[in-house]
């Protein structure tokens, strides 16, 4: 009977967080979408590695939040932390279905690569995107 209960809680738990994690340490799962470039698995905030996206408070802010939206909604998400945070945000790489989500919005236009971090790693996506490169 235990047993049962313990299974039940645990489902429950992943059902309301939308995430599992795997123990290679990855977060995966369904997502929503905060703005340009966080995502949030339930509580747990994900900044996409390498990706800078325009505020909020912008027109192209608005566009990049839905557009990342578009590339998420109804996919799982599997995101590959990298060990470090960004205002209380997991910095991880992301991927639907096996493709990176950072190179998708910088060759789409509605970010660029964030070159503290990302050095030249995004350079071919922003050629593709026409936008800056590190």
């Amino acid at each position: 009977m235990r047993q049962i209960k313990v299974f039940i809680f645990i489902t429950i738990f992943i059902v309301f967080t939308g995430s599992t994690g795997s123990s290679s340490g990855n977060i995966n799962g369904f997502v929503d979408v905060t703005d340009g470039d966080t995502i949030r698995f339930g509580t747990i905030k994900i900044r996409i590695w390498g990706l800078d996206a325009p505020e909020m408070n912008t027109d192209a802010g608005k566009r990049s939040k839905a557009e990342l939206r578009a590339i998420v909604s109804g996919k799982e998400v599997n995101c590959e932390p990298d060990g470090t945070k960004s205002y209380d945000r997991v910095v991880a790489k992301c991927f639907v279905d096996g493709h990176d989500i950072a190179v998708k919005m910088i060759e789409m236009g509605l970010a660029k690569p964030y070159c503290k971090f990302s050095r030249s790693y995004y350079n071919e996506a922003a050629i593709k995107g026409g936008v800056d490169k590190c």
